[in-house]
């Protein structure tokens, strides 16, 4: 649906698109047991970059093996 919507519009996801740039934020809240939850909303491509820097930083960190770990998202 978005493509088409896109393809018959690409103005108007253009201007919805620069209108939700004004929308984006990041936030860090404390949860228990020393831990922080990060929540984000970002254009697509900076996240994408965003969480891919996080999985590397998290590679050499997490005390789990790769199978062992939690999906990131959905």
């Amino acid at each position: 649906m978005a493509r088409a919507v896109h393809i018959l519009d690409p103005a108007g996801i253009e201007d919805r698109h620069t209108a939700d740039l004004t929308r984006r934020r990041v936030t860090l809240t404390p949860v228990e047991n020393c831990m922080s939850q990060l929540w984000a909303l970002l254009p697509a491509d900076g996240a994408a970059a965003i969480m891919t820097t996080l999985h590397r930083h998290a590679e050499g960190s997490h005390p789990r093996r790769p199978g062992q770990r939690r999906p990131t998202h959905r």
